[in-house]
Order: structure tokens, then C-alpha cells, then sequence
């Protein structure tokens, strides 16, 4: 009876030290803050959750990863740390990772089971949808991009509006993605349901007679019009679109 009673507080004991995020000695929260590895395993061999939730809701993993601390997110991920957690706030490791221009962050959470198809409800673009909703939301980040669909990541799957990666990838004037995504098989004929002026075909006429007129764009555009023309797709200045 008092060895079931040991054992009972025993549990009770480090139960309540996880949810404090300390074991061992050591705070989570000051280890990932101090970019310590060992104190990151110091304290989940002693029991500690490395997926604890804190005060606002974010965990250990997040933390590493908003505010630069590598060594401390390796270290978790190796001891299971998990990078598909999304809080009520919409925050998750893994959409954070993707628009993150470092491709450091997206490919050890890869490595660590992250899906590249996770579907983030509660945020507000470019966090809302998949993974590859996030990384097409910002600038420069066409390694992450790859990064996703050599992981299995759908490229065709909408974001939070219905958009499908080659639409965001196009909306960003991300060309290099454009490209990738179209030679991986992106279906560019897919039209945006209830929302036909955001589907590709669309975006690339309107766009051609404004935004990429300007110099910057004209190469780069003749890429993407040389790849469709290959693939008997004219795009037609003053009828439209011409499959």
C-alpha cells in the first residue's frame, strides 16, 4: 500500500514539475532561452514534457525557433519535440518554419516527422491553409518551397481562400516557384472555386497588362509563357486566354 502511494506521488511529483516546465533542476524555458542542448536533455530525462504548454499558449519548440536558438531546437526535435502542434492562436512550428527565409528550421522539423500538409484553421494568412500557403506568403523562400514537395506535400492543395500554391506562388511574383511547382505537375488549369479572377491562367493575363510590363518582371515572365506555350497554353493580349 504505501509502495502504490510512493508511486502515485511520485507521478503527482513530476506531473506538476512539467507543467511548471521544470525538471531536474532545470526550466525549459531557460534552456531554450539560453540555447543550451544539454539542459534541454538534462530536463527531459528527468521527465520533463518537452511539448509543455506556456502561459500564452506557446511551447518550447516555438520558442527556439522565433527567437534563433538552433541548438536548442535540434535538441528538441531529437528527443521529440513535435513540430505539427498548433496553438489557439494559429501559431505552429511548422507554417513559422516554411515562411522563414532560412531553410534550416523547415528541414530539421521535416526530418522530425513535420507534415507538410497540415492544415492551420485558426490563423489569418499567410499561416492559414498548409505549409506551402506560409512559405509562398513571403518573399525568398523558394528553398523552402522544394523542401515541402520533396517531402510529400500536395501542390495542389488550397490554402485558407481557396488558392492553390501556384495561384499564392503567382500573387507573390515567386517565378523560381512557379516554375517548380508547374514542372512538378501543378494543375494551372484549376480555377478558384466562387473566385475565377484568382486562379492562375487569370492572375498571369491581368498581370501581364500592369504588373509585368515593369522590367523587372519581363524575363522572368517570358519563362513561365515559354513553359505554358510548350504545354499549348496562349495567353492572348486582347481575347483572353487561349488554351
Amino acid at each position: 500500500m504505501k509502495a502504490s502511494r510512493l508511486v502515485i506521488t511520485m507521478a503527482l511529483l513530476f506531473l506538476a514539475m512539467s507543467c511548471s516546465g521544470r525538471a531536474g533542476g532545470v526550466s525549459i524555458w531557460n534552456a531554450v532561452a539560453e540555447n543550451d542542448p544539454e539542459k534541454v536533455t538534462q530536463y527531459a530525462n528527468a521527465g520533463g514534457d518537452v511539448n509543455i504548454r506556456g502561459s500564452s499558449g506557446t511551447y518550447p519548440l516555438l520558442e527556439a525557433l522565433k527567437h534563433e536558438k538552433r541548438k536548442a531546437y535540434a535538441r528538441l526535435l531529437e528527443l521529440g519535440a513535435d513540430p505539427n502542434i498548433v496553438v489557439e492562436n494559429g501559431k505552429c512550428v511548422m507554417h513559422f518554419a516554411a515562411c522563414t527565409k532560412d531553410s534550416f528550421w523547415l528541414r530539421l522539423a521535416l526530418d522530425h516527422g513535420g507534415n507538410p500538409n497540415l492544415i492551420n484553421e485558426g490563423a489569418r494568412p499567410p499561416f492559414k491553409g498548409p505549409p506551402l500557403a506560409a512559405a509562398l506568403g513571403v518573399d525568398d523562400t523558394a528553398e523552402n518551397v522544394k523542401l515541402l514537395v520533396e517531402h510529400g506535400a500536395d501542390i495542389n492543395l488550397p490554402d485558407g481562400l481557396g488558392r492553390s500554391p501556384l495561384d499564392d506562388a503567382m500573387l507573390s511574383n515567386e517565378f523560381e516557384s512557379i516554375l517548380y511547382l508547374l514542372d512538378c505537375g501543378a494543375d494551372f488549369k484549376r480555377e478558384v472555386p466562387g473566385d475565377r479572377s484568382s486562379s492562375f491562367l487569370v492572375i498571369m493575363k491581368e498581370r501581364r497588362v500592369d504588373v509585368y510590363r515593369l522590367p523587372e518582371y519581363q524575363q522572368k515572365l517570358l519563362s513561365v509563357r515559354k513553359w505554358l506555350e510548350d504545354h499549348d497554353v496562349h495567353l492572348d493580349y486582347d481575347d483572353g486566354i487561349k488554351p
